[in-house]
This record gives C-alpha cells, sequence and structure tokens, in this order.
C-alpha cells in the first residue's frame, strides 16, 4: 500500500511540474490599478512558453483569495531589490498577455 502511494504522488508531482509552463524574464515595471481586475506587468526578454501574441506585457489577475497579493508583493520585492524572476504562466489574457500564476526569485 505505502508503495503504491508513494509511486502515485511521483506520478501525480510528474505531472503537475510538467503542466507547469515557466520562462526566465526581466522586470521592467508593474502597474496597479484599483478599478480593474488584472495588475500589468511589463518585462523584457520572456521566452514566453504560452505563445501569448503580447508576452512582454504580462497580467496578474485578481480573485477572491490572497494569491494574486503574493505574487504582486513578490514582483514588486524583486522589482526593487533587481533580481531576476522565473515566472509560471497558465494561458492568455485577452489572447494577448501570459497570466502569470507563479513567481520564482533568485540572485
Amino acid at each position: 500500500m505505502k508503495k503504491g502511494l508513494c509511486v502515485f504522488l511521483m506520478l501525480l508531482s510528474s505531472v503537475s511540474y510538467a503542466a507547469a509552463k515557466w520562462g526566465s524574464a526581466d522586470l521592467f515595471s508593474i502597474r496597479s490599478f484599483t478599478t480593474q481586475t488584472e495588475n500589468y506587468v511589463m518585462v523584457r526578454n520572456f521566452s514566453n512558453p504560452e505563445a501569448c501574441s503580447n508576452p512582454n506585457m504580462m497580467v496578474i489577475l485578481r480573485d477572491d483569495s490572497s494569491n494574486w497579493k503574493m505574487l504582486h508583493a513578490d514582483l514588486l520585492a524583486a522589482l526593487m531589490a533587481d533580481k531576476k524572476v522565473r515566472l509560471r504562466v497558465n494561458g492568455c489574457y485577452k489572447g494577448a498577455h501570459p497570466i502569470i500564476d507563479g513567481v520564482e526569485i533568485f540572485r
């Protein structure tokens, strides 16, 4: 039973890792609005794994959770500290802008 559970968890983690679409980017600016449902993140040199038509203008979509606040805070800290980032994206907003749903900050 334990062996089967371990194999299942390993397969599950490899599937979720394969589904994640990460790309490196140079942060340029962040645009925040009080009346919109999205915040824009301007980047350079994004690898664009989702093949969106405007990959240098990415979005963080606001939702009912506090997850978007965490992404926004992480990106703002990275921008202010001039750190490199890798961004995980999930689809294209309005067919054009990659939707950020994960952030990795490194030196």
